[in-house]
Formats: structure tokens, C-alpha cells, sequence
């Protein structure tokens, strides 16, 4: 097995035990979500807080996302805000839909 085919199999492994699900255009996934993070932000008037959330993604069976499209996770949406990819997973950055 080549480094590539151990990847693959890691993150098979990885999703199938540690994965969430998540709804991405109508249909449902399974992927690793980090836990939200809350950090208070300057904002005008106020402080605002700025939610961030990571789900990691295998590309297998995954449509090509774009940054701003919606993502549901326990039924609360977020928007992509940023996505990094390798050769077998997308990584998606997301913001609450506030910010």
C-alpha cells in the first residue's frame, strides 16, 4: 500500500469514527467538524462575535464547493468562508452567517 492508498484509508477510518453529519445543497455528508469557536470581534457600536467552524471532508462523492455557499450543521447554517483542499480532502472554513 502507497502513501497515497494509507492516506485514504486513514481518513475512511477517521470520518467513520469520528464523523458528524452536515448538509451541503440539500444533501447530506459525513465529515470531521471541529467544535465552534467564539471570539469577540471589534465591531462598529459594539463587540460582535465571530463563530468559526472546520469540517473536514472527503473528496470522494463531494461536489466542488465555493466560498459563500451554505452549510448545515445541527440545523444551524453557515457560510463558507474559506476552502483548502489536498488530494483527498476538502477543508471547509466556515463563518457564522452573521459575520
Amino acid at each position: 500500500m502507497g502513501f497515497h492508498e494509507t492516506n485514504v484509508a486513514a481518513l475512511t477510518q477517521a470520518v467513520a469514527y469520528m464523523g458528524r453529519q452536515f448538509v451541503f445543497r440539500g444533501v447530506t455528508y459525513k465529515g470531521i467538524i471541529n467544535e465552534l469557536e467564539a471570539d469577540s470581534v471589534l465591531s462598529v457600536g459594539a463587540d460582535a462575535m465571530q463563530f468559526a467552524v472546520a469540517v473536514y471532508v472527503r473528496k470522494t462523492g463531494f461536489p466542488v464547493p465555493s466560498n459563500g455557499e451554505a452549510v448545515y450543521i445541527d440545523g444551524i447554517k453557515h457560510r463558507i468562508a474559506m476552502i483548502t483542499s489536498d488530494s483527498i480532502s476538502y477543508t471547509l472554513q466556515l463563518e457564522h452567517p452573521t459575520q
